[in-house]
């Protein structure tokens, strides 16, 4: 069974993000996954998760967006985690402000875990009080122990 807890890196989570629009917190989430080394080609990543957000968009509601991408910019299952500064537009399909945006960028033969991943992510958010816990984090450290003891997860 995935654990998402095994995939968060307090590196990859940006507490806050400053970006002010979706397409600026997409940037910003590359940027942190580029400067870990843990991304073979950033422009090439940035553009599959901008191209995948332009088709429709990743924010699932309940304050959660989740951009993605399957390129070969990474070898495997890399995970970003921002909480913005202010909750942002993202053109949510329940119309609510995202105040949670986590990027998942996985290698083309990883499919299967990356949706894997992403029911794990949505469970997390129907979980009020787990996810209340994740937005007021203090730190990355904190976000991430949370997450982790979020046993489900």
């Amino acid at each position: 069974m995935v654990s998402l807890g095994e995939y968060l890196d307090p590196q990859l989570v940006k507490i806050p993000l400053v970006a002010r629009t979706k397409w600026e917190a997409i940037t910003e989430l590359v940027d942190t996954i580029a400067a870990s080394g843990r991304a073979r080609d950033r422009n090439r990543l940035l553009e599959a998760v901008l191209a995948r957000e332009r088709q429709r968009t990743t924010a699932i509601g309940r304050g959660l967006a989740i951009p993605h991408a399957k390129c070969d910019a990474c070898g495997e299952l890399v995970v970003a985690v921002g909480v913005p500064a202010e909750p942002l537009d993202f053109d949510a399909i329940d119309r609510q402000p995202v105040r949670l945006v986590v990027l998942l960028a996985s290698a083309m033969a990883q499919s299967s875990l990356q949706i894997q991943v992403l029911a794990k992510l949505s469970r997390l958010v129907l979980n009020d009080e787990v996810f209340q816990r994740v937005l007021s984090a203090p730190d990355a450290e904190s976000l991430v122990a949370i997450v982790r003891q979020f046993n489900h997860c």
